[in-house]
């Protein structure tokens, strides 16, 4: 369990900054910048109601002392392939090359 926080930490942190580095070269950077934050506010906002809605399932369980440790990693993946989903809708439909 360490060691998966300890490898899916450091990549949260890298596809952060990889969404908001490598935006397409093409687009209006205004329409961008405001892609980005509604759509990074949006994911974070669900990544932090899915790891809620995790903990409140194992709340009543015998595994009653992980739901804190399974609510931060369900939310940190949920994170992760929102946001991996979202980079390539960005740069490959909404604003691709013509």
């Amino acid at each position: 369990m360490i060691l998966f926080l300890i490898i899916i930490v450091p990549l949260l942190i890298y596809s952060i900054w990889i969404f908001f580095k490598k935006v397409p070269p093409n687009g209006n950077k205004s329409h961008i910048a405001i892609y980005n934050i509604v759509i990074f506010l949006s994911i974070f906002f669900l990544s932090i109601y899915l790891g809620y809605r995790s903990y409140n399932n194992m709340i009543n369980t015998i595994d009653f002392g992980w739901a804190p440790v399974t609510a931060f990693i369900s939310a940190t993946l949920s994170f992760l392939v929102c946001i991996f989903f979202a980079f390539l809708i960005r740069n490959f439909l909404i604003f691709r090359k013509k």
